[in-house]
C-alpha cells in the first residue's frame, strides 16, 4: 500500500468517528411557501432539504455534504441564513427525491471498504484519483486535507466514472487548476448538479386530467422529467397506470403526487375512482449531443 492509500485509510477511521456528530439545529422565524431552489425545513424538526425544480425534496445526508454547498465564505461556518420554514403538513406532502451528493470539485472522498480516493464530478460521478501525483495536480501539496470519508451506506448515491490520471488532468484545457474550477463553476446549484428540470403540472379539476373541457388529456415530456398531478376537485382521485405498473394512490382534495418517467414510451392511465377519466403521458427520448 503506497503513502497515498495509507493516508486515505487513516482518514477513513477519523471521519467515521466525526460523522457521529448530529446535524446542526436550524432555526427560522416564519412559515412560507416552498419554491424550487429553496432550502426548506418543517416547524418541528431541524432537518434541512433542498427543494428541486422537479417537485421533489432532496436530503442532505450529513453536515459535510451540506457544507460543500452552503458555507459562509467569510466565517467558514455552515450557512443556514436562507433556510425557509414550512408547516410540517406541507413538508410531508413533498415527496423525497433522493440524497444530495457532494458539490463537484469541492472535495475528494473515500469509504471504509474501498482504499481508492475519488474526485467528485457532476451528478455524483466519482473518478478514481489513481496516484498522489494526480491528487497534487488537483488540490496542491495539501491534497491530504481535501479528502472526506463517506459512510458506506451513502456510497450508493454515487456512480463510478472514468479514472483520473495526470495526463487526463493536464490535458483538460489550461491545466489542473482549471479542471477543478470548471467542474466547480459548472454546478452552481444542486439543480445544476442533478440536471433537474421543471415538472409538468397536470391539474385534476372538473373531473378531468389537465383540461377543463376534455375527459382525456395527453402530456408530452422528455425522458428523465417529472409529472406532478394535483387534485383540485372536491372528491378523491388517482392517476393509475392502465397496466397497474404505477400509480399515485388516493389523492384527496388539494393533494399532489410527482412521478419521474425515465423510459421513453406511451403511458396511459385512468382514475381509480372514476374510470371515465383517462390520460396519457408520452415520454420522448432525450436529444443526444
Amino acid at each position: 500500500m503506497n503513502v497515498f492509500s495509507r493516508f486515505a485509510s487513516v482518514l477513513t477511521v477519523m471521519s467515521v468517528l466525526g460523522s457521529i456528530v448530529p446535524f446542526a439545529l436550524v432555526y427560522a422565524e416564519s412559515t412560507v411557501a416552498a419554491e424550487p431552489g429553496d432550502l426548506i425545513r418543517g416547524t418541528s424538526f431541524s432537518a434541512v432539504y433542498y427543494m428541486g425544480e422537479d417537485g421533489f425534496r432532496y436530503v442532505f445526508p450529513n453536515e459535510k455534504t451540506y457544507a460543500t454547498w452552503y458555507t459562509d465564505a467569510e466565517t467558514g461556518e455552515l450557512d443556514f441564513s436562507s433556510v425557509k420554514t414550512i408547516s410540517d403538513a406541507e413538508l410531508a406532502k413533498i415527496q423525497m427525491g433522493g440524497n444530495v451528493t457532494y458539490r463537484p470539485g469541492s472535495k475528494m472522498i473515500k469509504i471504509n471498504s474501498d482504499p481508492k480516493t475519488y474526485f467528485v464530478n457532476q451528478g455524483g460521478t466519482l473518478q478514481w484519483v489513481t496516484d498522489e501525483a494526480t491528487a497534487v495536480l488537483l488540490y496542491g501539496a495539501s491534497w491530504n486535507t481535501a479528502i472526506d470519508d463517506v459512510l458506506d451506506g451513502f456510497f450508493t448515491n454515487y456512480t463510478i466514472g472514468e479514472s483520473l490520471t495526470t495526463d487526463i488532468v493536464q490535458d483538460s484545457a489550461s491545466g489542473a487548476a482549471f479542471f477543478v474550477s470548471r467542474v466547480w463553476s459548472g454546478t452552481a446549484s444542486i439543480t445544476d448538479d442533478k440536471s433537474l428540470s421543471n415538472y409538468t403540472w397536470i391539474p385534476i379539476e372538473d373531473m378531468a386530467f389537465g383540461s377543463l373541457m376534455a375527459a382525456d388529456a395527453t402530456t408530452t415530456i422528455t425522458a428523465g422529467q417529472t409529472v406532478k398531478w394535483t387534485n383540485n376537485d372536491s372528491v378523491n382521485h388517482t392517476a393509475t397506470a392502465d397496466d397497474n405498473a404505477w400509480g399515485t394512490g388516493t389523492m384527496k382534495s388539494g393533494e399532489s403526487f410527482v412521478r419521474r418517467f425515465d423510459t421513453p414510451g406511451i403511458y396511459t392511465y385512468h382514475c381509480g375512482y372514476h374510470e371515465e377519466m383517462t390520460g396519457t403521458v408520452v415520454v420522448e427520448a432525450a436529444a443526444t449531443m
